[in-house]
Order: C-alpha cells, then sequence, then structure tokens
C-alpha cells in the first residue's frame, strides 16, 4: 500500500462549517475532501513547513502571484502544484514564475488553458481535470420543477454568451408563457439557497467566462549572434537582405480561446436542470450532456430552442438523466479529489 503523501495547501484555509454559504465552492471542497487520502495542511500551518511536505498546492493566478510568489522559497524540495481555473491577467509572469522551479506541475480545468500552457511552459506537465461538484450541497430535487427557466449569475462583459440567452428568456417570456425565475432581478426569487434553487428549474441558460472569445499571444524570434546584428560589416552583401534583416520584424500571434466551462455546467448537471450554453472546442465531455448553442442564429431560433427543451418533458429528462448519471460516475469532488492526490503522487 502507497504511504500517505504529506501536502500543504498554501492559500487561506477553508472554513468546512462555512463552505456552502460561499459563492463558489468547488475548490475547497477539493481541498477538504483530499484529507482522505493524505495528510493534508492548509495556510500558515503548510507555508512554516514548506520543505518538508512531498507536495505544495497554490490555487489560481492572482493568488500565485501576489500572495505566495514573496513567501516562495527559490529552491522547493516538494513539487509545486498550480491549480487554477481559468488564466485571465498574467499567464506570461505564471509561466516565468513556475519554469524557475525544478518540479512543477500544473493543473487546469479546461482544454484551451492547457493548450496555452503547453506553448508557454512545454517542459511543465499540465492535466486538464475538469472542477468536480460538491454533492452534498448540489443535488436533485425532490419535489416537480417549480420553474421553466432559470437566470442566475453575474451578467458583467466577460460573460457575453450568458447575456444574451438571458436577454432571449427576458425578451420572449411572457409571449411563449415561461415561467421564469429570474435572479439578478430579485423576481419571485424563492427562500433557501442557490443550489435548491438551481434544482427547482427545468432549464438553466448560461455561459462560459469571456464566451471562448480568444487572447492572443504574440510571439517574436530573435537571434542575438553577432553575425546577424552586424551583417552589414560581417557580409555587405547581405546587409538589407529581407530574408537575413531583422528591420521587418517576423511577428507570429497565436490565438486561444479564454475562459471554459465554469463550475456552474457541473452544478446544473448534478442537480438534473438541463443546461444550454456554448462549449469551447476541446471540452467535449459536456457535449452529450447539455445542449450546445450556437451563436451564428437568431434571436428567435435560440427562443425556438429554449422553448423546446422548456416543453419537452420526456426527452429533457432523458438528457438530464445522462448528464446526472455520468456527473455522478466520474465528477464528483470526492472522486475529484482522490484524482488529484493520484495526479501529484505521479509527479512526485
Amino acid at each position: 500500500m502507497s504511504r500517505r503523501l504529506r501536502i500543504g495547501v498554501l492559500g487561506p484555509p477553508p472554513v468546512e462549517d462555512e463552505l456552502h454559504a460561499q459563492q463558489v465552492t468547488y475548490q475547497d471542497a477539493q481541498f477538504l475532501a483530499m484529507r482522505e487520502h493524505a495528510d493534508v495542511v492548509f495556510g500558515p500551518e503548510a507555508l512554516a513547513g514548506i520543505q518538508d511536505h512531498d507536495a505544495v498546492i497554490a490555487f489560481d493566478e492572482r493568488q500565485l502571484l501576489i500572495d505566495l510568489a514573496p513567501s516562495l522559497p527559490r529552491r522547493l524540495q516538494p513539487l509545486l502544484v498550480f491549480v487554477t481555473h481559468d488564466y485571465w491577467c498574467h499567464p506570461v509572469a505564471v509561466a516565468e514564475l513556475l519554469s524557475g522551479y525544478e518540479r512543477v506541475l500544473s493543473v487546469v480545468r479546461h482544454a484551451g488553458a492547457q493548450r496555452l500552457y503547453g506553448l508557454l511552459m512545454p517542459e511543465v506537465p499540465c492535466s486538464v481535470q475538469r472542477p468536480g461538484v460538491d454533492t452534498d450541497l448540489y443535488r436533485r430535487a425532490t419535489t416537480p420543477k417549480q420553474w421553466d427557466i432559470l437566470i442566475s449569475g453575474r451578467e458583467t462583459d466577460d460573460y457575453p454568451v450568458r447575456r444574451r440567452l438571458n436577454a432571449v428568456v427576458r425578451d420572449q417570456a411572457q409571449r411563449r408563457g415561461w415561467k421564469v425565475l429570474d435572479l439578478p432581478r430579485q423576481v419571485g426569487a424563492p427562500h433557501g439557497g442557490y443550489a435548491e434553487t438551481l434544482a427547482s428549474a427545468k432549464v438553466s441558460p448560461t455561459g462560459t467566462p469571456r464566451g471562448g472569445l480568444g487572447a492572443q499571444l504574440v510571439l517574436q524570434y530573435v537571434d542575438a549572434s553577432t553575425g546577424r546584428l552586424d551583417l552589414a560589416a560581417d557580409a555587405p552583401g547581405l546587409a538589407g537582405d529581407p530574408f537575413y534583416s531583422y528591420d521587418l520584424p517576423a511577428v507570429a500571434v497565436r490565438s486561444f480561446p479564454v475562459g471554459g466551462p465554469p463550475p456552474r455546467y457541473l452544478e446544473s448537471m448534478a442537480c438534473g436542470t438541463l443546461l444550454v450554453g456554448d462549449l469551447p472546442a476541446g471540452d467535449d465531455w459536456y457535449r452529450d450532456k447539455m445542449v450546445p448553442v450556437s451563436l451564428g442564429d437568431s434571436d428567435e431560433q435560440l427562443g425556438d430552442l429554449i422553448d423546446h427543451w422548456v416543453r419537452s418533458d420526456a426527452e429533457r429528462e432523458r438528457l438530464c438523466d445522462h448528464a446526472y448519471t455520468e456527473t455522478m460516475r466520474t465528477e464528483t469532488t470526492r472522486l475529484r479529489a482522490a484524482e488529484l492526490v493520484e495526479l501529484i503522487r505521479g509527479h512526485c
């Protein structure tokens, strides 16, 4: 039998009794569940004994770069594990920091992030691990659905798909006879927590952060050898030649989708609520468990699609049953916690 790993989670210690009151719970829930499979300590205790662990975990870009980087020793005995859901602001700085350590593992939540980090730091192993869902909190309702459609979540500019789908629902609800719970506008908000509310709806439209819009990585190759920089002196016949000269820099631009499926996707599936939303390329596990939308469709076509799934109870329930079964089989927080411990063990 393999010995239990000693793992330090470098971020703030999660409070188990307060977990379900948080807006976003999946990562703290996973870290807490890891205690079933490893000896896990958090926060100051993890930092104080940082060199004594088998692995230490930093979660998300801001925590790594702002909170932890000044405290991290230049040389680490344990494996450094970087877990992140999305890359938002400074992925190049993340790559530079991580590449300075001898043993690193990167764990990301969707395919787009894996493609980016594979280019930025090819020497660092990078695994995709979907976020998992806390099934103690998100579970199917035992009573009939109260709402046709649930509108929820932030509607800021970085959620363009969600904003559009929400606008379609609001504009067409009265005409189509939908019973809509509009949480952002607090229309008929029910008592109870968000998980129970999500489970009470037939259809849950939402979208990925940034809606799959691309970020750009700009690359330029510069050969700093003396001969290439002083062609006029060393090879006068080649001076100014467009092939050898850097007078016109060759720049390549690589595009990557920013933002993959958020935790809400799995939460909807665990609640037996049909998810309608966009799906970035590469995240195909979700495809047969939801209704992917084409944003090239008109608002009326999107309304027709949503209306079909509101009214087609038997078809909707078959799809929700499939999504629920597969989520319980492979995507729970406890399964993800065990998987993360084994990922870490494989790189220690």
